[in-house]
């Protein structure tokens, strides 16, 4: 099958008049668009698909979509691994920095970390463990520094401290109690800058 320009369109096997059984189908430009499985006219079964920003899309697709566990290259390099639902990650998966390491690794939904899941730095350090919300901090979590020290342990709303929390510095805990839009609101114990329990000196009449 050809586009009008005379370039070739698909390649491969017919049933009844529609794409059906392996091929490859082109776009315009003459560059691959898919390359696998067709049953009445649509991806089904496995194959690979490559979008319009380049992005290759692999796995098992159904009417379309790729459906189940599968893959997203961009750039050459590994982007995404994992579930699939309908064509975006939904489910168990982990994202990719270009360098090869992991970015996030849990849970995912609608194309981003969602629900329990761990952001790494590049160097393979854990930055947070806990909960997310489309892809923000947003529930009960964990907060590191890129050298892996413990920064903020808690609650987070929307990416800030928010709920009851403690703060951590290098010699242990700075602050617990409550936060509200990252900053200490309500009760709380601020700890001494060595960590230690405050103190209260009393004096005698």
């Amino acid at each position: 099958a050809y586009y009008e320009n005379g370039r070739l369109r698909y390649d491969g096997s017919f049933e009844d008049g529609r794409l059906s059984g392996e091929g490859i189908l082109y776009y315009d430009d003459g560059s691959v668009r898919y390359r696998g499985s067709f049953e009445k006219g649509s991806f089904n079964g496995v194959g690979s698909l490559t979008d319009e920003d380049g992005k290759i899309y692999s796995g098992t697709f159904v009417n379309g979509k790729l459906e189940g566990n599968g893959s997203i290259t961009a750039d050459d390099k590994l982007y995404y691994s994992g579930d699939f639902v309908k064509g975006v990650p939904e489910g168990n998966g982990k994202q990719y920095y270009a360098s090869g390491m992991v970015q996030y690794s849990g849970s995912f939904s609608g194309g981003l970390p969602h629900g329990m899941a761990m952001e790494y730095t590049e160097g393979g350090v854990v930055r947070y463990n806990g909960m997310f919300t489309s892809g923000v901090y947003n529930g009960d979590g964990v907060l590191y520094t890129d050298e892996g020290m413990k920064l903020y342990s808690g609650s987070f709303e929307m990416g800030k401290y928010s709920g009851i929390g403690t703060i951590y510095n290098e010699e242990g805990k700075l602050y617990s109690g409550e936060f509200e839009n990252g900053l200490y609101n309500g009760s709380g114990t601020l700890y001494g800058s060595d960590g230690s329990e405050p103190t209260i000196d009393c004096c005698s009449h």
